[in-house]
């Protein structure tokens, strides 16, 4: 890309920066007259045009909890409120404290997770074991047998592109880690860390001693300590989910974090043996709409958790899991926590793994399977389903699922469990008596060209988001400037150009290339910024062995390059 092109891409950039709030009151606007057309609900375009954002917001937010008598009215509020409620909104300006509710949040789920240990332990004291609990454990210890197979585990075991204590901010990836100053792991997990190791030859270069190109991986527990930092806790952090609350994730310390992502590996190809597939959401997503379709004798019902991952309690844990999976996992877990402005008071745990724990997900997911199995909920696939915390089963053992999850210290949202009705919603899916009515949710701010590609793109996602954002989507095609209105005849990445529109083959920015005898057009190009840092030969070996491409092997995070290509139909960079 030339400079002068360069220099004239950052002025639209900025131009478009600086009226990114009145761009966005705009398209709400428009989105509010869609609404009062649809609905006779006059309310959020007086509280808009009043200013009061406060107000607006608490309002649009409550379109989400009525209910609605046909698709089309149900899609219009969702679509209202998907505008509104993720968008990144300065908490001063709606005046609400998100990271405050989240902090409650998460506290009010350690007290939860106290009483629920306080009750199992009473239980075994007092009144034995319980049909329930004997056929969960049945069911897991059928998933996972036993005992932990480690030699399949420690195969398995990676560094994460994710923060670790002493690795965060946005150099984060695998060079940054193997050569941090110092690896935390917690006492516990140190031994299983040091076999795992091991067992990753590629990685041992940090701590193994090495002759030229060969390295040993026989390292002793003196040579690990050299390179290690023991700590007692995780470190909770907030992140951005709405602008109501934000959403609690633990970062790890780095050796933890490595033996957990190969838990992770390990528990979801034991559960994809079973009909369980954590890499694909197909599943549920169709099972939901079937349950949407009306005239069923037993239909599927959807089911949404509240902070399902903060809610699973140790002693749940330790009443369902095999003996030796349980010690294993939780030797390898934070057995503590402190807050990230806090770290000088630490807090021992009452759950037994939070989100940004490695093997969180796969756990709830195979305890939610485990309680739908005790519950006889027939066959998976067929008659249920479980995803994290989406969970379909049917509407014949709905009661006693919501009543088992309830006794093992799960709550239900009720704003999003369908059992009744035409709705259900499941892993990104919304169907209304079958139909599609899953909104176009915007959160992201409309602060440069890419954005307003991506929000042009996205909200043409179906029929319905395309007419009811028309008289958006036309304002922000208006509002690009005319030479960087970049369209192309066939779909890409949602960010880098206008994907196929009826008049694709007569706009301006395609034409036909006569050298290579097909169609060419302009788009925006978007790469991460490689890391500055220089690897030593041994970092560059493990990287090439775990697949990194060798132009650029490192990268940061959140940090891009934007730049202007010219594309033919191949899709190959001609300039």
């Amino acid at each position: 890309m030339r400079k002068p092109e360069l220099k004239d891409l950052r002025k639209v950039n900025q131009s478009l920066s600086s009226t990114k709030r009145t761009t966005y009151l705009r398209i709400l606007s428009k989105a509010c007259n869609q609404w009062y057309a649809l609905s006779n609900d006059y309310e959020p375009v007086l509280l808009l045009s009043s200013g009061d954002m406060s107000k607006f917001y608490a309002y649009v937010d409550s379109l989400s909890e009525r209910k609605h008598s046909d698709a089309a009215l149900h899609f219009a509020a969702s679509q209202l409120v998907a505008l509104v409620k993720k968008y990144p909104w300065d908490p001063v300006e709606v005046k609400l404290d998100p990271e405050s509710k989240a902090r409650q949040a998460f506290s009010l789920s350690e007290h939860r997770c106290r009483r629920m240990n306080a009750w199992f332990r009473a239980h075994r004291r007092n009144r034995g074991d319980t049909v329930l609990f004997s056929r969960m454990r049945s069911f897991i210890r059928y998933v996972i047998n036993d005992a932990p197979d480690l030699g399949s585990i420690y195969g398995q075991c990676d560094f994460t592109g994710g923060a670790s204590l002493g690795v965060h901010g946005n150099a984060t990836n695998l060079m940054r880690k193997l050569l941090a100053k110092s690896w935390t792991v917690t006492p516990c997990a140190l031994d299983y860390f040091r076999v795992a190791l091991r067992a990753n030859f590629h990685y041992a270069g940090r701590v193994a001693p090495t002759n030229g190109v060969v390295q040993s991986v026989w390292f002793s527990h003196e040579d690990l300590m050299r390179s290690c930092t023991l700590v007692s806790a995780n470190t909770i952090a907030f992140v951005p989910k709405t602008a109501k609350t934000y959403r609690s994730i633990a970062v790890e310390p780095l050796g933890n974090g490595f033996v957990q992502k190969g838990v992770d590996l390990f528990l979801r190809s034991r559960m994809k043996r079973i009909g369980i597939d954590l890499s694909d959401q197909s599943l549920n997503q169709r099972m939901a709409r079937q349950g949407s379709i009306p005239g069923q004798e037993d239909p599927l019902c959807t089911i949404d958790l509240s902070s399902a991952s903060d809610s699973i309690s140790i002693e749940l844990c330790r009443e369902v899991l095999p003996p030796d999976w349980f010690n294993f996992l939780n030797c390898i877990r934070s057995p503590s926590y402190n807050f990230s402005d806090q770290k000088d008071k630490t807090f021992r745990y009452q759950k037994f793994c939070s989100m940004g724990n490695g093997f969180c997900f796969p756990l709830e997911t195979l305890i939610f399977a485990s309680i739908i199995h005790a519950c006889k909920g027939g066959r998976v696939g067929i008659d249920w389903s479980v995803y994290g915390d989406d969970i379909i089963v049917r509407k014949s053992v709905f009661e006693a699922v919501v009543g088992s999850l309830r006794t093992c210290g799960f709550r239900t949202n009720k704003s999003k469990t369908f059992s009744e009705g035409f709705f259900r919603e499941s892993c990104g899916a919304d169907w209304y008596g079958g139909e599609d009515v899953r909104p176009f949710t915007l959160d992201f701010e409309l602060d440069c060209l890419s954005s307003y590609f991506k929000f042009i793109n996205l909200a043409r996602r179906n029929t319905r988001t395309s007419i009811f954002l028309s008289e958006c989507i036309t304002d922000l095609m208006s509002a690009i400037p005319g030479r960087w209105r970049f369209m192309r005849p066939f779909k890409g990445p949602p960010d880098s150009a206008i994907d196929p529109l009826d008049c694709r083959f007569s706009c301006q920015p395609r034409r036909w290339n006569s050298k290579l005898q097909c169609l060419s057009w302009y788009e925006l190009e978007t790469k991460p910024l490689g890391d500055v840092m220089d690897p030593p030969w041994w970092v560059l070996n493990a990287a090439a062995l775990r697949g990194h491409p060798a132009s650029q092997p490192f990268t940061v995070r959140r940090k891009t390059r934007t730049r202007v290509r010219f594309v033919a139909r191949s899709g190959d960079c001609i300039s």
